[in-house]
């Protein structure tokens, strides 16, 4: 499962032979038509974009390891491998998830194209297809496991003295958990722009996987990225009642002394305290803003919106 992630090249190359067999053997039985050539393209530049998208997530979450021990100030070289493996090694979980992928996208292939094709293409037909499912689904796996990685963030030991933001640490993490969910929106994007394009357009909107799709993909991509914020939300509030804490104990700390003796440095050195705790609790603890929220989800959303409504019109 790693030659999809560190060996992207491979991973093409495998692809591309598959699309140069479905090519080739329609081309001998039925020769090559528009709508077929371009149609057919359309889905083998989406099945050959898969492996770069992948490496590209591959090596983002590669980059967090520095992150993720700068923000618990100790190595966490042990964990973040064991985390990799999980999410890009060859397992049972990701095995099964894989496996449970190209049976699904088997079927549908054999429910709504299997009198498409004839003879030996439709074999490699079925075989490019069960290539680009099994790519399909190890992304998928990787994008699961993502938000496996960002959920258990909050439940590493990290202990932020009151003057320590780690402001950077976390917008290391917010910039690139973003980076792969944008990758991700790109090629779903991608794939929906693709079915207007493409010249059997209308049939492909008359399909029932795609019109029961359309939406729950967009609100999948959607859900990663709210996940996303949610589980980074949760780690910046308890780094932030963690400072909050530690200062209040400053506070009292400082306040005893000031009873026993009253003095002038203990009184501003309190005062500066209060200072600092009302500006941590000013900190937001969110990692967007909620511009940038309604941003993204504007954009999902749009293209299946637009898709739904061609689906009315063919109906």
């Amino acid at each position: 499962m790693f030659l999809l992630y560190s060996h992207p090249v491979w991973s093409f190359l495998t692809v591309f032979v598959a699309v140069i067999f479905v090519f080739t053997t329609q081309y001998i039985q039925n020769q090559l038509y528009g709508n077929f050539v371009f149609t057919v393209g359309i889905i083998s530049i989406l099945s050959l974009s898969i492996p770069l998208v992948a490496n590209y997530v591959y090596k983002n979450l590669l980059s967090l390891q520095e992150t993720v021990s700068s923000l618990t100030e100790t190595s966490q070289n042990e964990w973040f491998s064991k985390q990799i493996f999980f999410i890009f090694g060859i397992n049972r979980w990701s095995g099964i998830f894989v496996v449970a992928v190209i049976i699904c996208g088997e079927l549908i292939n054999y429910i709504f194209v299997w009198n498409a094709w004839n003879g030996v293409a439709k074999f490699f037909y079925f075989l490019h297809a069960a290539i680009f499912f099994a790519t399909l689904g190890m992304l998928g796996w990787s994008y699961f496991g993502v938000l496996l990685f960002a959920r258990q963030i909050k439940y590493l030991h990290f202990d932020p003295e009151p003057f320590e933001t780690k402001r950077d640490e976390f917008d290391k993490l917010n910039s690139s958990f973003f980076e792969i969910f944008f990758a991700g929106a790109i090629l779903y994007i991608g794939t929906i722009m693709a079915s207007w394009i493409s010249p059997i357009s209308s049939y492909l909107l008359q399909q029932f996987i795609l019109q029961t799709m359309v939406f729950p993909l967009a609100f999948g991509v959607l859900g990663f990225f709210a996940l996303i914020q949610y589980f980074l939300h949760e780690a910046m509030k308890k780094a932030k009642k963690i400072r909050l804490n530690k200062i209040s104990l400053l506070i009292r700390k400082h306040y005893h002394e000031w009873e026993k003796n009253s003095s002038e440095n203990h009184r501003a050195t309190i005062n500066d305290l209060l200072v600092w705790k009302e500006k941590i609790e000013k900190e937001k603890d969110f990692p967007f803003d909620f511009v940038t929220v309604a941003s993204v989800t504007v954009t999902v959303l749009l293209p299946a919106i637009k898709t739904i409504i061609e689906l009315l019109r063919s109906g």
